[in-house]
């Protein structure tokens, strides 16, 4: 145990495992916030669904509304010219009744995007066993090996299915509320943006996690020759 400290010493350091733990916590963290928007902190949702107000009517003799619904992981909200916005906690979030969204005359209850935030949970859950996985890695150096594995797919996951998927939903949820009535606009927001720097602090974490675990693994193989070498010296010597 305590010549695989060394090693971890001499070969990482704790500057090097400090500032990669680092980037870990702050892609955990920021991934952590998105994950609870917008029901608790709306100005971090993932996508805003805007009405016109010319095209939408309680009934043909009421004035024009503005509506917006902001979405994410943790739901979605809605409100009607600036109100206060009522929200819904939901993976899968369905517009109030009330707003009587309908597709091709047909009444719909749901955007039909919750399936794209489910891969939110999973890479915060990855992120979660990375960052156990890293804290113990100086005393444990085959953790770094196993954590190399799980950033890669965790890096894989929040670049394909989140930074490009997200902006993808962004396109297919605006093409579907085009043929709404009322119609609607989309535009991303500030949690797509937190979603992309957590991605770069993830692939910075992963790039040195690789150069450390390649590291260990030649001083490990040298400190087992080395071992190797003294035991037939001293055996040699009786």
């Amino acid at each position: 145990m305590m010549a695989t400290h060394n090693a971890f010493q001499r070969k990482v350091g704790w500057v090097c495992h400090s500032f990669n733990l680092a980037c870990l916590l702050i892609a955990l963290a920021l991934l952590l916030t998105v994950l609870f928007s917008p029901t608790f902190s709306i100005t971090t949702g993932i996508v805003k669904f805007t009405s016109p107000p010319k095209d939408t009517y309680w009934t043909d003799d009421d004035p024009p509304l503005r509506v917006e619904m902001i979405v994410g992981p943790a739901g979605g909200c809605i409100s009607f010219n600036h109100s206060v916005p009522i929200c819904q906690t939901a993976l899968q979030y369905k517009p109030p009744k009330e707003l009587n969204l309908t597709r091709y005359g047909h009444s719909t209850d749901s955007i039909g995007i919750g399936t794209y935030f489910a891969i939110h949970y999973v890479v915060t859950v990855l992120l979660i066993i990375e960052t156990l996985a890293l804290f113990l890695a100086p005393w444990l150096l085959g953790l770094y090996l196993i954590d190399m594995y799980f950033m890669l797919l965790g890096v894989f996951l929040s670049i394909f299915f989140m930074a490009l998927g997200y902006s993808i939903m962004e396109c297919d949820a605006e093409e579907v509320l085009r043929d709404t009535t009322p119609k609607f606009d989309a535009t991303l927001q500030w949690g797509y943006g937190l979603v992309i720097f957590s991605t770069v602090f993830q692939v910075l974490a992963m790039i040195l996690t690789f150069l450390s675990a390649g590291e260990l693994d030649d001083n490990y193989v040298q400190t087992q020759d080395i071992e190797s070498q003294s035991t037939r010296l001293i055996e040699n010597t009786k």
